[in-house]
């Protein structure tokens, strides 16, 4: 039932949380509806019903990620502790910020056994090899271990995006430990009459072989993650810096580990029918090769429609699932009491301009304000006073449906003083008291008056609208001189947030674009390799960019490190089949790409496979971002798969994209003399 105010034993439970709080280290004051001083948000306190009581606790500004996390739970614990006095629930950005970590953390936690057996299984099926397996294995715990342990020593640590960073590592560890171990089953099986001995050697071979476009791809792929270096939000440049370290971590150990371990014992040979199976392959492509093309064409232009389509929203309670007790405290609060998004208007000028008197408007309540705006002035023009505009453009926030509640210390100004508007601001600013200085500041002749805005939990969508809104409204105001009027606070930071994800996607991927592309060309000294290498990794990504415009998936901080860390992914496979393809250029077109798929094509058959299975996988969590991040990225290797082994083949069998062939000295001359010819 309804609370009384006046009753001691309520006043007295509420002034002892009070004390408690207060008592944790790092809280640095706590608003209560039963203080003494008149406060801009004490009214706020009681629920609309009579029924329900709110603190509002002060964080120090300074503290930590992680002290922030530990003083959520240090409130959580008092609230345990008067668990006599009702339900106690705890709501803000910094439990919410907590509970998306514990969210992600779960969902890749709770998953990431089920992915690394899946990603077992394949690996066991292609290479049919326990030890190979478990050598990779090796290498992939040993990698993710090496750059966990780096984040650590450096001081960062673990968050929403940083903890994909073990699942990406662990899918880089396969991969190139697929390359290795194919190459070496290949050279064993044509030497398989050979002794263990001499089959032991044959590493050294295909470490030498593997070795170049494996490096090049490492850096390649680190270049992509590192790209996200340049986002000004700090979870996604630690994700991009940090992966790219474990790239490195992931070529030293597969190319140490796999070998040592995998030569202790003698490895099974299982024929293949690569070469066979490669010709027929290549003919089904030079009969299908303009239909080919023409899907590639079709996929870039439904890639690039989607793409216009792409919307940058983040609701932040829609990441949790419906069960999910933030979300429901979110609403029961916000129901009752008041918005939890804040939109501030500050008042900024000289004390004589804040305080000045200009019009004969009186600190009254904002229906009189109301009233005398429409008898006194067109709505597109309003001349007031200061303060008076203050009050005017928060009112038409209320009116328009703009925002649900004001936190507004005009009132209290009252409450402390009696005369005419500029005798009652000129005292209080003359002494703001303690419990106003949260909306009142002064320093010299300078003086400033907030007005806290608040509206529910929504869409970032929503809260630009409405910061636009503002705006426009404080624009048609005429400010006395000297006086500004700005709308701040933390529902415009989620706009900026949102302009700077965006920004993230763009940059980044341009910049990896930018630099992949130029060690490419730098590695292969080929625009035609190059241009290829381009075309088949960008139509990939935009494919599904275009996907998310076409089914409204948004662009959040969920989905927005899609694009950089899935040019890191496919831009691997991509090399391997340009490296092997390049390296047999005195052979025919067609035994040149029969050959160089009978022996890269299977591993990046296998490798595309894994991805998109390991990744797919993710798609059963129950973390939003987790789960759109994953189905994300197995969709990407999807696309890749086609564009390395359907569209790259058959753009290699095109004749207006052959080499230019010299005939010299008795040798073939190409246009990739800089690639290793060697066997």
């Amino acid at each position: 039932g309804p609370l009384a105010l006046e009753d001691p034993a309520i006043t007295d439970s509420l002034r002892g949380i009070a004390t408690e709080l207060e008592a944790i280290d790092g809280v640095v004051a706590v608003s209560s509806p039963v203080a003494e001083a008149p406060s801009p948000i004490r009214t706020h306190l009681w629920s609309r019903q009579g029924d329900r009581v709110a603190l509002l606790v002060h964080l120090d500004e300074d503290a930590s990620p992680s002290d922030r996390k530990a003083l959520v739970a240090a409130v959580e614990q008092v609230g345990a502790r008067r668990s006599h006095l009702g339900p106690f629930t705890v709501v803000g950005t910094d439990v919410v910020t907590r509970d998306l970590d514990r969210g992600s953390e779960a969902s890749f936690g709770g998953l990431f056994p089920l992915v690394a057996t899946a990603l077992a299984l394949v690996v066991l099926f292609a290479l049919r090899s326990r030890r190979m397996l478990i050598g990779i294995l090796l290498s992939a715990v040993a990698s993710a271990v090496a750059a966990v342990g780096t984040l650590a020593a450096l001081g960062a640590s673990l968050n929403l995006l940083v903890v994909l960073m073990p699942a990406i590592l662990v899918v880089l560890t396969v991969a190139a430990g697929i390359h290795l171990c194919a190459r070496y089953l290949e050279l064993a099986e044509r030497a398989s009459q050979e002794t263990q001995a001499e089959r032991d050697h044959l590493w050294g071979r295909a470490w030498r072989d593997v070795i170049q476009p494996s490096a090049l791809t490492t850096l390649t792929t680190a270049v992509g993650f590192a790209s996200l270096s340049v986002s000004d939000v700090g979870p996604v440049r630690d994700l991009g810096i940090y992966t790219a370290i474990g790239a490195l971590w992931v070529l030293l150990f597969v190319f140490t580990l796999v070998p040592t371990f995998v030569s202790l014992r003698p490895v099974d040979i299982t024929p293949t029918r690569g070469t066979r199976l490669s010709t027929r392959y290549v003919k089904w492509l030079e009969r299908h090769r303009m239909a080919i093309l023409f899907a590639g064409i079709a996929l870039a232009g439904l890639a690039t429609a989607g793409i216009s389509k792409v919307r940058v929203e983040s609701n932040v309670m829609e990441f949790f699932d419906a069960d999910h007790p933030l979300p429901n405290a979110y609403r029961d609060f916000e129901g009752d009491f008041f918005g939890l998004t804040p939109f501030e208007l500050w008042l900024e000028g000289t004390v004589d301009g804040v305080a000045a008197a200009d019009s004969p408007v009186e600190l009254d309540t904002l229906d009189d304000v109301d009233r005398w705006l429409d008898l006194q002035a067109p709505r597109s023009v309003r001349s007031l006073d200061a303060l008076a505009s203050l009050r005017a453009l928060g009112h038409t926030a209320m009116e328009q449906g703009l925002v649900s509640g004001a936190f507004s210390p005009l009132e209290a100004f009252e409450w402390l003083a009696e005369g005419d508007q500029a005798a009652v601001v000129a005292q209080v600013l003359e002494d703001v008291p303690e419990d106003l200085k949260s909306h009142v500041w002064r320093e010299g002749d300078r003086a400033a008056v907030r007005v806290t805005l608040t509206a529910p939990t929504g869409s970032s969508n929503a809260a630009y609208d409405t910061v636009v809104a503002l705006r426009a409204e404080r624009d048609r105001l005429e400010l006395p001189e000297g006086v500004t009027l700005r709308v701040s606070g933390a529902a415009p930071l989620l706009v900026r947030g949102q302009v700077l994800l965006l920004d993230t996607q763009i940059r980044s991927f341009a910049t990896a674009l930018l630099l992949v592309t130029t060690l490419v060309f730098l590695a292969y000294r080929s625009f035609r390799y190059t241009l290829l290498s381009v075309i088949t990794n960008v139509l990939p990504i935009a494919a599904t960019l275009g996907v998310m415009g076409w089914f409204g998936v948004p662009l959040n901080a969920g989905t927005v490190t899609v694009a950089g860390i899935a040019l890191g992914l496919v831009i691997d496979d991509t090399i391997h089949l340009l490296y092997g393809y390049a390296r047999r250029s005195k052979l025919a077109p067609r035994e040149r790409l029969v050959s160089t798929l009978a022996s890269v094509g299977r591993p990046v058959l296998i490798t595309s496979v894994a991805v998109a299975l390991g990744f797919g996988l993710f798609a059963f969590a129950s973390f939003q971002p987790t789960r759109y991040f994953g189905l994300l990225t197995a969709l990407t290797s999807a696309f890749a798969l086609f564009a390395d082994l359907v569209l790259l083949p058959a753009l290699l069998t095109t004749p207006a994209l052959q080499p230019v062939q010299v005939q010299g000295r008795g040798a073939e001359v190409t246009d990739d003399r800089a690639v290793d010819r060697s066997a």
